[in-house]
């Protein structure tokens, strides 16, 4: 599909598609309204969907593009992201406060001809993400290990990671993490709230250590924390990392047995730790043994996650994490709130322990870079490198303790993606408190990491410097005492990320910005190759992705940093005279005026040397008279062409005149409009500064009594308590919880209710039996 058959194509046709935008509560939460499947594009418009398949509309003589709309009965609230199942066949669609899942249609579906397509949905945890009295669903992300991809993961912003399986329990979590401590009954105001807010997860890579199983979460204050293990309910795991990951810690426990020291030392505290991880494995590998799994390359073990004893109990929270040296911020910058973090790591696939060639020692490569990239919504990018691992750990004996040291990540970089100096040259830092930077990974090339946010989409090529250090580090392994002095030389020479703003919707003129509300790359074989960027207007804007070739760092000129304005520059071309195509050169007449003379004018009588003299005049008569002929077909020929130019540059200058007087004439009313406005504005400001220098002067003797203070500070903090800030604790969201929850029980209560027979009516006594009774009661 061409890009503008994908630009003009009617599924991005949405009437105020601003006010939909708007509708959703405006803070710093995650957007994704556009999915990818294959060839169709499904797009979230308020609260309905919509499908295209691409290639419906391949090709200038295909039907008329159209889309069709998919009807789900429990999606009733505005979507603000969406996530697709590994698989393909689900699609998690979530609000603010609300999720559901949806069945997708097969691939048939445009063969219908309705243009609605009933879809089977149903909601998930409707208890814990309610409109009302619940925290915000800060991320979901369908675990690439569940079986049949039907484990999805719900982060809120309480910190509460949640795991559902869609395909037989959504109404309650298999699996529940705290990557938060549990909030305190006790009275009192927090300082730092944003620190008690999650915004992102992902997950760790690896392959021989923990980090597949390993969960990092970004708190919006920065703080990075991690639980490891973490493994789906019902998983589907490669069995060659089960066979890695058993050899590794094997080889740990044993070196640590052999070290072990006296019962309560570090020594035997680390033995311990080791200790309950081999048992921890020794359990998968024995489930993956029973289920006839075989030793191969893409083999899978059906693996349940361990539920007795004490590998039942839950993985410790590790952090947060200590970044060294600490990533530098940028001055007077108010906007340092974290945004999204992920995940990368560089290397090869291991081979199989029996196979003992070269390419053993090139997988080791795997596990020794991995980088983890913290965008904040100023426009930072951290680079961190996690150079080591994380271990499993779980709650109880081998928590740690106080003292034991926190994680530690090494900062390589800190990238400035140039948001932050353009608002502010803008005067335009207030866009920056709804800002988001989303981070994703190329599906093609792992090393290029795609940033959407507010104000565009930024492409980050760290190919080459992970390539190099990559390198160095293998080398420094390889050569033992000498590896310090070699990575140190090796991080002097390595360049740093190279960035490219390929898209820029910000307007320096109205001191506003589209934000990007989804960054997709298409990557299908009956499409081009790119990245569809969609902004709040809902205005796709295709993107084309370079196969092989190194992203070019940005030039400061602002025209290669828009494709709009490139594409203008390069539809207007300077104004090229058609006297310019070829060279003319005034042709040497002198030669001409001079004449032909006779070698002998004296000699009166006819001779052999006459009449040669006259053939050698008359030859170059005849040459002279055809190089003039040609110099006059040349002259004839430039002045038509001269006449042509001059009537080209008569028209321009006649277009030029005619817009001039355009210009002219429309451009004085607007000037005079300009003027007057600036002058009435003038005169309002100049009255607003006389009542507040009077309030000023009126106020500057009064000053607030210490009681006084106190009562406004508590009533700021009965307001904190009371007005709902998102995160589900305030009094009012509390009650609203209260209110819909005891809304699902009664509707619970009325179902059972209806379901019990019905009690039969009380019987009346008859007139002979009441006479009985009463003539009874008379006597006594």
């Amino acid at each position: 599909m061409s890009d503008s058959l994908l630009t003009d194509h009617p599924i991005f046709d949405v009437p105020n598609a601003n006010e939909l935008y708007y509708e959703v509560e405006q803070d710093t939460i995650r957007r994704n309204l556009l999915v990818v499947r294959g060839s169709d594009v499904i797009l979230a418009v308020g609260k309905s969907l919509r499908i295209t398949s691409l290639i419906d509309t391949k090709g200038p003589g295909s039907s008329k593009a159209s889309y069709k709309t998919l009807y789900a009965p429990h999606v009733d609230f505005n979507i603000t992201q969406m996530s697709l199942s590994p698989e393909g066949k689900f699609l998690a669609v979530a609000g603010a406060h609300q999720l559901a899942i949806v069945i997708l249609p097969r691939p048939t579906y445009s063969r219908l001809p309705t243009a609605d397509v009933e879809c089977r949905s149903l909601k998930v945890g409707e208890y814990y993400h309610a409109a009302h009295g619940t925290a915000r669903i800060a991320q979901v992300y369908w675990h690439p290990w569940g079986r049949a991809g039907c484990s999805l993961l719900v982060m809120t912003s309480d910190g509460v990671l949640r795991e559902y399986d869609v395909s037989s329990q959504a109404e309650e979590p298999l699996q529940t993490l705290y990557f938060l401590p549990q909030k305190s009954r006790r009275r009192g105001y927090q300082a730092d709230r944003g620190a008690e807010q999650i915004v992102s997860f992902t997950f760790g890579k690896g392959v021989a250590d923990w980090g597949p199983l390993t969960v990092y979460a970004l708190s919006r204050s920065g703080d990075i924390y991690a639980v490891a293990p973490f493994l789906p309910t019902h998983a589907d795991v490669p069995y060659q990392y089960l066979t890695y990951l058993e050899a590794f810690v094997k080889a740990k426990r044993d070196v640590a047995a052999r070290t072990k020291g006296p019962e309560g030392s570090a020594s035997a505290s680390t033995a311990a730790a080791y200790d309950q991880q081999f048992k921890y494995v020794s359990a998968l590998m024995k489930q993956a043994s029973a289920t006839g799994s075989t030793l191969g390359k893409g083999s899978v073990a059906h693996i349940r996650r361990p539920e007795s004893g004490i590998l039942a109990a839950n993985p410790a929270r590790q952090g947060p994490f200590l970044l060294q040296p600490e990533p530098p911020e940028f001055e007077d910058s108010a906007f340092n709130d974290a945004c999204d973090i992920l995940y990368l790591s560089y290397g090869f696939d291991a081979p199989a322990p029996d196979q003992e060639d070269e390419s053993t020692s090139m997988a080791s490569r795997q596990e020794y870079l991995g980088v983890i990239l913290v965008s904040h919504v100023d426009g930072r990018v951290d680079v961190l490198l996690d150079l080591t691992k994380m271990e499993a750990v779980w709650e109880g004996e081998t928590t740690p303790s106080e003292e034991t040291p926190l994680p530690i990540l090494s900062v390589f970089e800190t990238i400035d993606l140039g948001i932050f100096a353009t608002v502010s040259h803008g005067q335009a830092l207030n866009l920056l408190s709804d800002n988001y930077v989303a981070l994703s990974v190329d599906p093609l090339r792992p090393q290029s990491v795609f940033a959407y946010h507010a104000f565009g989409v930024h492409i980050l090529d760290l190919r080459i410097w992970m390539d190099l250090l990559s390198s160095a580090m293998h080398k420094a392994n390889a050569i033992g005492k000498k590896a310090g002095m070699n990575l140190a030389d090796a991080l002097s020479q390595v360049p740093g990320t190279q960035v490219k703003w390929v898209l820029d919707t910000f307007s320096d003129e109205e001191k506003a910005s589209a934000p990007v509300v989804a960054a997709v790359p298409v990557n299908n074989p009956s499409v081009t190759y790119n990245l569809l960027a969609i902004t709040s207007a809902y205005e796709p804007v295709p993107l084309d992705l370079l196969p092989a070739t190194d992203v070019a760092p940005p030039r400061n000129d602002t025209a290669s940093q828009n494709p709009d304005i490139q594409a203008l520059v390069s539809q207007r071309p300077p104004y090229v005279t058609l006297l310019s195509k070829e060279k003319y050169d005034v042709p040497p007449m002198g030669e001409f005026a001079r004449g032909i003379t006779t070698s002998n004018p004296a000699n009166r009588y006819m001779s052999t040397q006459t009449l040669l003299a006259f053939r050698e005049h008359m030859n170059k008569a005849d040459g002279k008279t055809q190089t003039l002929q040609k110099y006059v077909d040349a002259a004839s020929k430039r002045m038509t062409l001269q006449e042509k130019e001059l009537e080209r540059q008569v028209d321009a200058l006649n277009k030029a005149k005619a817009r001039l007087a355009a210009l002219q004439a429309g451009g004085q009313d607007m000037l005079q409009g300009r003027l007057k406005r600036a002058a009435d504005t003038q005169r309002d400001l100049g009255k607003r500064l006389d009542r507040l220098l009077q309030q000023c002067m009126n106020n500057s003797s009064a000053k607030l009594s210490e009681v006084e203070r106190e009562w406004f500070n508590e009533l700021a903090e009965l307001k904190a308590k009371i007005t709902a800030d998102g995160t589900g604790h305030s009094l009012q969201e509390r009650a609203d919880a209260v209110i819909d929850r005891h809304n699902l029980l009664r509707k619970d209560l009325q179902e059972i209710r209806s379901a019990e027979p019905q009690a039969k009516p009380p019987q009346t006594l008859g007139t002979v039996q009441l006479k009985s009774v009463h003539s009874r009661l008379s006597t006594e």
